[in-house]
């Protein structure tokens, strides 16, 4: 048992390696660095009060770059039950969201649970 990151990749950031036989090696270390560095070794933001986790990595290799391409979410027990809504093009944690979105994930529940 342990704990496994959630993330998630924008494909605008990965599309162009689409029907490729190699990846560029640049760019696999590159997300292999961002999995690892959001997972274990988070940066943090003095911006705001208090500092808060960066919970996102910049991708840049040879063949371009994207901001903000690869978020962490969370990093669940094995143990855990954790929904999680995919709205407004993010991954978001049940937690997190405002009453409307729970609402709105509620009405989708609902809906999975009656077909």
């Amino acid at each position: 048992m342990g704990y496994g990151p959630v993330f998630y990749i924008y494909d605008d950031a990965i599309r162009s390696m689409e029907g490729r036989d190699q990846i560029p090696s640049d760019l696999a270390e590159e997300i292999g660095r961002a999995v690892i560095n959001l997972s274990l070794n988070p940066d943090f933001t003095m911006e705001l009060e208090p500092p808060h986790r960066v919970t996102w990595h910049h991708l840049q290799w040879s063949g371009g770059s994207h901001g903000n391409a690869m978020t962490w979410v969370d990093r669940p027990h094995s143990t855990d039950v954790r929904p999680y809504l995919w709205e407004s093009n993010a991954l978001q944690r049940l937690d997190q969201l405002d009453l409307e979105r729970l609402e709105q994930m509620r009405t989708l529940v609902e809906r999975e649970i009656d077909r």
